[in-house]
């Protein structure tokens, strides 16, 4: 197995705040006709802050062969929060908290990494429905294939854990044809019990992102990621405490390009910005 690790020097975020605590993130899409953007926030322990890494892979022990760019947390397999690969899917990973879990089943991280050979809509269906095991846990994947024409179609995959329990997930794949669209840390469209502890905040960033007015620019995207106008459930979390926001990242689909900051994107510049190309 070949794999190439690219380097990315990303400078370290200045010292955070304080501010009460909240554990979501979210996904947000803008769609108009100059302007093709997939943004995402990657909320997690503080001690993943300024240790997210970029591999780029490529698996020749099989055929095809497998050729990926992944954006990484240190120990974990490559596709749990971006990938982009050979077939032009590319996608982003929300965790969601549904109640009841299967012990059984395959864990999220292991099928993330799965959908880095996807190469169409029913092949990411097909990992997600993961049949004889099922999802141990649950997410959310906003992808779309770059490589298919009328790739202005988002498409927004929930999974989860069956309940009462069954041999293969639970899934529910929308089309999304309009302008833009956002999902948090919470089920849209399954109706699966959720932990209750953690929706409260899920609810209110996604009533955050509701009320605000339709993006018109890159910069109107950058302003919602960065928003914290909620006095205790920011979209951009930014506290002392154990989860915070560690990175926000802006995909240009037209380019194709991934623009990240480890700061509050309204108010920094990008850390780095990494062509997605050379898959």
């Amino acid at each position: 197995v070949k794999y190439s690790l690219t380097e990315v020097k990303v400078p370290n975020a200045r010292r955070r705040r304080s501010l009460p605590v909240v554990t979501v993130s979210g996904t947000y899409y803008d769609i108009g006709y100059d302007v093709k953007l997939l943004g995402h926030t990657i909320d997690a322990h503080k001690i993943f802050l300024n240790n997210l890494y970029v591999v780029r892979g490529e698996v020749t022990e099989c055929i095809p062969h497998e050729v990926f760019t992944a954006l990484c947390y240190p120990g974990l397999l490559p596709g749990s929060i971006m990938g982009y690969n050979s077939h032009g899917l590319l996608y982003t990973v929300n965790f969601l908290h549904a109640s009841h879990l299967n012990p059984c089943g395959i864990p999220r991280t292991i099928i993330a990494r799965a959908l880095l050979v996807a190469d169409s809509v029913l092949s990411v269906r097909a990992a997600l429905r993961c049949s004889g095991h099922g999802l141990a846990d649950a997410l959310s994947v906003n992808f779309v294939l770059l490589q298919k024409k009328g790739f202005d179609f988002f498409y927004n995959i929930e999974a989860s854990p069956s309940y009462p329990p069954r041999k293969e997930s639970e899934i529910n794949l929308a089309t999304m044809t309009q302008q833009y669209y956002t999902h948090c840390n919470s089920f849209q469209r399954l109706s699966i019990p959720e932990n209750d502890l953690l929706q409260t905040a899920c609810r209110a960033r996604a009533d955050t992102l509701q009320n605000m007015a339709k993006p018109k620019s890159k910069q109107d995207v950058i302003n919602a990621l960065g928003d914290f106008s909620d006095d205790s459930y920011k979209i951009f979390t930014d506290f002392d405490e154990r989860v915070i926001t560690i990175a926000v990242i802006i995909i240009d689909l037209i380019t194709r390009t991934m623009t990240m900051y480890v700061d509050n994107p309204r108010t920094s510049e990008p850390t780095t910005i990494i062509s997605l190309d050379n898959n």
